[in-house]
Order: C-alpha cells, then sequence, then structure tokens
C-alpha cells in the first residue's frame, strides 16, 4: 500500500487557520519593501498545475515482502505543486528601484512556481503581526504575483525531483504576494480591496519606471495624494526617501571616483 498525500484538500486545511483582523484598506503596508524584494511584480495567469515528488525509495526487505503478496506500506518522499504562469503585464520589480539589480525577464514570458505542500505559516518579516500561509495557485486564474528566485534551487532540484533546467520562483510573503484577481465567476468581494490595489502597485510601478532617479522621485510625488490610504502614503515616503539616498550616494561615488576626461 502506497500512502500518497490528499491533493484535493484546500490549502486551508493543510497549513491551518491563520486569524486576520477585516480589511479596511488594500494591503499596502510595507509596499517599497514588498516591491524592493521581488525581482519582478507582474499580472499573470496560471495556465497548470502537476505534482512532483522526490525519487521513491523502497528498502530491499519491504520490496521482498511485497513479492511475497505481504501488506506493506510506503511513504513518499516530500513532494510539492508546480504552477506554471504566464506572465501577462510586467509591472516593475528590485531593478527599478535599485541600479544595480538585474531585472527578471521570463523566457517566453512564462515563468514556473514550486510550492511544497507540507509548508507551515510564518510570521512577516515587514508587517508585525502578520501570519503569512504559502501562496496557493488555481489553474485560470490571473493574480498579481510579487515574484523572486525561491532560494536552493539545486536542493529542490534533489529532493523534490525538478527539472534541473527549470527556475522556480516563490512570491515574497507567501500568499500576499500571490493575489487572485476578480473576474465574472470570482467577483470583488466587500473587504478584498483587490482592484485598489491593483490600481495602486500599478501607479506605484509606473512612477519608478522612469529613466533616472530625480524623474522616479517626481513621478512619485506626483502621486502620493492619489489615494486615500495612510499606508500608501507612507510607502510613496518611503519610496522617496530611498531613491533619495541613493541619488547622494551616486552623486557623492560620482565625485570621489570622477570619469576620465577625453
Amino acid at each position: 500500500m502506497m500512502c500518497v498525500p490528499l491533493l484535493s484538500l484546500p490549502l486551508l486545511l493543510q497549513v491551518g487557520f491563520v486569524d486576520r483582523p477585516v480589511a479596511t484598506g488594500p494591503d499596502l503596508e510595507g509596499l517599497f519593501e514588498r516591491v524592493l524584494a521581488s525581482s519582478l511584480v507582474a499580472v499573470g495567469r496560471v495556465s497548470t498545475m502537476t505534482h512532483a515528488h522526490g525519487p521513491v525509495y523502497v528498502p530491499k526487505e519491504v520490496e521482498e515482502a511485497a513479492k511475497r503478496g505481504e501488506y506493506v506500506s510506503i511513504q513518499l518522499p516530500p513532494g510539492g505543486f508546480v504552477f506554471s504562469v504566464a506572465i501577462e503585464r510586467k509591472l516593475c520589480g528590485r531593478s527599478d528601484l535599485v541600479e544595480e539589480a538585474q531585472a527578471l525577464e521570463p523566457r517566453g514570458s512564462v515563468i514556473h512556481m514550486f510550492i511544497p505542500h507540507d509548508e507551515k505559516p510564518v510570521r512577516s518579516q515587514r508587517s508585525p503581526g502578520r501570519v503569512n500561509v504559502p501562496e496557493w495557485l488555481i489553474p485560470g486564474r490571473e493574480y498579481l504575483l510579487f515574484l523572486q528566485e525561491a532560494g536552493n534551487q539545486q536542493g529542490l532540484v534533489a529532493t523534490y525531483g525538478l527539472d534541473p533546467e527549470t527556475t522556480y520562483y516563490r512570491t515574497v510573503e507567501g500568499d500576499r504576494g500571490a493575489v487572485a484577481l476578480p473576474d465574472a465567476a470570482h467577483p470583488e468581494r466587500k473587504y478584498d480591496f483587490t482592484t485598489p490595489l491593483l490600481e495602486a502597485v500599478t501607479t506605484f510601478c509606473e512612477a519608478v519606471k522612469a529613466p533616472d532617479l530625480e524623474a522616479k522621485i517626481q513621478n512619485l510625488r506626483a502621486v502620493r495624494e492619489k489615494f486615500p490610504y495612510p499606508a500608501w502614503r507612507e510607502s510613496v515616503d518611503t519610496a522617496i526617501l530611498n531613491l533619495q539616498m541613493a541619488k547622494i550616494y551616486r552623486e557623492r561615488r560620482q565625485n570621489a571616483f570622477p570619469a576620465p576626461g577625453p
């Protein structure tokens, strides 16, 4: 007999209940820090979901017992789910806030995400008191995604039997970085605030995609009062301050190491 994970259970049953207060506005707290942690912030649609697990090791004595017709139990190795996501709109990312950062350019506008099925909720490093559960995606749904490359790619390949030629991604802060967008079959609920969240993130990204630091700062100042949420203004102010510091640092560096003359 082979013990297999229950693939049809909702994620809530896998990770347990997480108590969160009723939202009073879009989740914009720490937006600057979350974009800064993201290789890419994008809108994408999930196309496929497949199950993956590492190689199954069967001890010799268990294999012999099975051949004799005896009852045996084989525990499957660690497993998880691979999601293919078609990137529909690239909004911005770390490279728009840090000059030295490299932009994530998925080949063919498709990225692959791997989510182990045994992960537990963790406390947010950016929002005190918040607990983030692992992200979960549904094929066919469209999401606002804060993406980062998954750590220890070689370890994931070895442990879960993944494709060594594929780069796998996760979202920043679990489910907080994978926001399902409303559609005809899934209308926005009263306390979701998904549409204003997407509008605010898009506005922020358009502001910081300007070609130079001063233009980014001026763009952010121009949209600071666009939304009535305190977390929006705080995020914009934090971005402006950091970009101003980056501008000062760059000028000091240029003065210390002037470019050679003709």
